[in-house]
């Protein structure tokens, strides 16, 4: 079956018009949107910059970063959507947006050699980085439903990677045993449906990429969320919500191979020696438009508790657990974490507070909604870091924007 003609059975599919739970604010239709980016990083913290005279000083950093090394989160989000209700029972939602990020991790082993030089003169060799990441462009459609004490719901989604990094390394080779050689390399592939066919392939740029639309929209795959909720008790519901279910993977035509040439300094000591003369080091890229390459987006799943202790929505208490896999990186998380929030009658104002472990980055985060009716406005700040007490200590922040619309 061609990917269109599945597209088009799965947004038919969930344009079946199902028994929907009522929307207690905007009953006929809503229109909405939401911006969001997020960034986390273990090493340097806002206390670190914010100084007259900024000193890293990584001898007194690297015992901190544990076997890791230095680790760094940039991700961002947006979305805009369209809500739909017909006599309060039928409940269709249309959705169009984007998401994705980049992380890379530093060795320590290389951290521990710029800040401490080869002092004992030995040979060493390892990763000094790696870097995985992906955007994802999306449109799509779903659904929600109310069967007794079951909450139901679904949506399907065509999905582009704009661009799609796996796992990647830049690797150093130290030889002290005859003078001094660093020695440099990179297995960095990009995998994106732009095609550089008009590149020069021994340049060390890539040229200009040929936008084409209709092969960007070929690029993509289909997935499909699931959500199911059971109200066991008035004060207490628990679901599950299983995100970008793959059904056909999505495949990108053309890579860009990063390198970069071994290079030599002559010196005694990489540090202390005041007369190394650095090569200059310029990355070579090379790439093909004939490859086939499937991507697959994050398939997150989530299971939580809604526990209300005054059996109303005055006070809701949310915690969850998780997993989440297919990522760029190839590792799999464990996700888990706890919301509070506070709504005041008829979700005029509220507010909650949360703190979660979230694909191995701690988030602490705090969020406010005030809802005329007509208009609703949210706001989340976070603070985050891949070490727990460096996440309340401005090693990295978020912040997240919607709005709502409709009558």
């Amino acid at each position: 079956m061609k990917k269109t003609t599945l597209l088009a059975v799965l947004l038919i599919s969930a344009f079946v018009f199902l028994p929907a739970e009522e929307t207690p604010h905007r009953k006929r239709w809503e229109i909405g949107s939401d911006l969001g980016m997020g960034f986390a990083n273990n090493m340097v913290g806002i206390g670190d910059i914010l100084k007259k005279n900024i000193l890293v000083d990584l001898d007194a950093i690297g015992p901190s970063l544990g076997d890791r090394g230095a680790m760094m989160d940039l991700n961002l989000f947006g979305d805009a959507f369209f809500n739909l209700t017909v006599k309060q029972k039928y409940f269709l939602t249309f959705f169009t947006g984007f998401d994705g990020g980049i992380n890379g991790i530093t060795s320590k082993s290389f951290i521990e050699l710029v800040s401490q030089g080869n002092r004992n003169n030995h040979s060493s060799s390892g990763d000094m980085a790696n870097i995985s990441g992906a955007v994802f462009g999306e449109a799509g459609a779903g659904f929600k439903t109310a069967v007794k004490k079951f909450k139901l719901g679904g949506s399907a989604a065509y999905y582009v990677p704009l661009f799609y990094i796996p796992q990647g390394n830049l690797k150093y080779t130290l030889d002290a045993e005859t003078g001094l050689r660093v020695g440099v390399s990179s297995d960095i592939n990009i995998y994106t449906p732009l095609s550089f066919k008009n590149s020069d392939k021994t340049s060390t740029s890539l040229g200009k990429p040929a936008f084409n639309t209709g092969d960007i929209l070929s690029s993509g795959g289909v997935d499909i969320s699931l959500s199911a909720e059971y109200a066991f008790f008035p004060f207490l519901d628990a679901g599950v919500n299983l995100s970008h279910i793959p059904l056909v993977p999505a495949t990108l035509k053309s890579q860009i191979y990063v390198s970069i040439d071994e290079f030599e300094i002559k010196g005694d000591n990489l540090l202390s020696n005041p007369n190394i003369d650095m090569p200059k080091v310029e990355p070579k890229f090379d790439y093909k438009d004939d490859v086939s390459f499937r991507v697959l987006r994050p398939m997150r799943g989530d299971f939580y508790a809604d526990y209300r202790p005054l059996k109303t929505n005055l006070l809701l208490i949310r915690p969850n657990v998780g997993f989440t896999v297919f990522n760029p990186n190839g590792k799999p998380y464990f996700n888990a974490g706890a919301l509070v929030k506070l709504s005041l009658p008829k979700d005029i104002f509220s507010v909650y507070a949360g703190m979660a472990y979230d694909e191995a980055v701690w988030k602490n985060r705090l969020g406010l909604g005030l809802n005329f009716r007509v208009c609703e406005f949210l706001m989340e700040a976070s603070v985050r870091s891949q070490d727990f007490l460096k996440s309340f200590d401005g090693h990295g922040f978020g912040l997240t924007l919607g709005t709502r619309f409709g009558f």
